[in-house]
């Protein structure tokens, strides 16, 4: 066991193992109840803090964490981890078992994914010891930092009665604000530099960083987004959060009751109960609440580097956007009437990944006025399930986090092993492949390609953002000039509403 002296924290113990020590379960901020806002911590006293086991998670749904294995098709030793409304607010840290205080290491920052409605730090897909074991092994070493933050109804409902009552919308991404600030003021002690972070997401943790790209103040010094951004994950205005709220609240039994009676409900019925009771339909949304999601982002704006949207563009050095090959529109796509179920649901799959995955990216490195790296992940899962072969949604973070190694082949070890080494150079500075120039996708273009591993070389580099080993379509760049992407998004949010 170590024990780290800290400035303004105290002593913390943490666990040592494989040359890396871990802090965690680190509390980051309080909570006066489950929909207040979160209030950093900044100081503690008292006896040595136990940092040696997980804190509680936020309260969501129990298969959470079997449902994206599930996606991922392969399994990791679980843990029983508790739940908690109000003391959640943690993260955990692994550093290299030999840093000082003083040597200012790149710190990269994780923001976990699952729809906003699920997941937590200490899920054994995000163990951060491997990652950090590997980091140091190639010379690279960094500081790694991953956090918990709430979710669901508790992290991403409002509606204007629980305004007037003083509870903000957004509390999730308050939340992981909060936990940016206790980063930048503490990582100091254990051996960061609070003037060197990556902010790195993955699905709804990736459009989680595009939010805080949207912030006026300097929060970090590079973004990562694996699959994921503002089209995937979309932010909707008040009135149609006004909506979920009433329903949730008619699946709650409360549709009849007053404001008062209702956010009473909220705050002292049994966590897990409110979680049964509303319908997964119900799915949480980020809102434009004209402070953290000053307002909805479109495709143009997204690729004109002429304008400050995101205000991040101005202020974050560098950006890297990556996806997963797969995270007269249906004629192109292949979806005909006579095409059976399975291979028409696919095509589906294709069109959505194109536009609300693929063409984010793409627009992203456009209109970025820094360094812009893109990574295409085309590396087929390896395991038994319905993905086999297929490139699909979290499975790059799979690679990247290490902690299925064994379950990989030599060959796509070899392609884990990349994909992180290049992280590493990111959170350095080091520019890990030519970055984008001048956000020109024709003549300024260029791509790191991981896999597949059966074919050599299994990472490389393309010069076009389409077809070829990039293995990516131009279709809906194609349409261009009859429909435009933020037409087509549209499109295909209507059609996975149903409409």
């Amino acid at each position: 066991m170590t024990i780290l002296l800290t400035q303004n924290l105290g002593k913390i113990r943490g666990r040592d193992s494989n040359q890396v020590t871990q802090f965690l379960g680190i509390k980051y901020a309080t909570l006066n109840d489950r929909l207040a806002d979160a209030q950093l911590i900044e100081t503690r006293g008292g006896d040595v803090l136990d940092a040696t086991k997980d804190g509680p998670t936020a309260l969501s749904p129990s298969f959470g964490c079997d449902l994206e294995l599930s996606i991922i098709q392969h399994t990791l030793p679980k843990k029983p981890l508790p739940q908690s409304d109000v003391d959640c607010l943690n993260l955990n840290i692994a550093i290299p078992s030999d840093t000082t205080t003083d040597a200012r290491l790149p710190v990269f920052v994780f923001i976990h994914g699952g729809g906003l409605f699920i997941g937590a730090n200490s899920w054994p897909q995000f163990d951060l010891e491997r990652l950090v074991a590997l980091s140091v092994s190639n010379r690279l070493p960094i500081v790694a930092v991953s956090i918990n933050y709430r979710l669901g109804m508790f992290g991403f409902m409002t509606s204007e009665e629980l305004r007037n009552a003083g509870y903000k919308a957004n509390n999730g991404l308050r939340d992981q604000r909060v936990a940016l600030a206790w980063v930048r003021r503490h990582i100091g002690d254990f051996g960061g530099d609070p003037d060197n972070i990556t902010l790195a997401g993955m699905s709804a943790g990736a459009a989680s960083v595009a939010c805080h790209l949207e912030s006026e103040t300097p929060l970090f010094k590079r973004a990562i987004m694996m699959s994921g951004n503002r089209f995937f994950s979309p932010s909707l205005p008040y009135g149609a959060h006004e909506q979920k709220y009433e329903q949730a609240m008619a699946a709650l039994g409360l549709a009849d009751a007053s404001p008062e009676e209702r956010i009473g409900a909220l705050l002292k019925t049994p966590g897990e109960e409110l979680v049964a009771k509303v319908p997964p339909s119900l799915s949480p949304t980020f809102a434009v609440d004209g402070d953290l999601v000053p307002s909805a982002i479109t495709y143009s704006q997204l690729a004109d580097r002429t304008n400050h949207i995101p205000k991040g563009k101005d202020w974050c050095q560098d950006l890297m956007v990556g996806d997963a090959q797969i995270d007269q529109i249906s004629l192109r796509y292949g979806i005909t009437k006579d095409l059976d179920d399975e291979h028409a649901f696919l095509a589906i799959l294709e069109f959505l990944n194109d536009v609300w995955m693929f063409a984010p990216s793409l627009a992203s490195a456009q209109g970025w006025k820094g360094r812009a790296f893109v990574y295409y992940f085309n590396e087929g899962n390896p395991w038994d399930g319905a993905w086999q072969g297929r490139a699909g949604h979290i499975l790059d973070l799979a690679y990247l986090f290490q902690n299925f190694r064994e379950s990989l082949s030599p060959a796509q070890q070899k392609v884990s092993s990349a994909i992180a080494e290049d992280f590493f150079k990111f959170c350095h500075g080091i520019q890990p492949w030519p970055p984008v120039v001048d956000g020109n996708l024709e003549g300024g273009f260029t791509a790191r390609v991981y896999g597949p591993s059966s074919q050599e070389p299994a990472i490389q580099q393309v010069d076009q953002p389409f077809g070829g080993k990039s293995q990516r379509r131009s279709t809906v760049f194609d349409l261009g000039d009859k429909i435009s992407l933020d037409e087509l998004s549209r499109i295909a949010t209507m059609f996975t509403a149903g409409q």
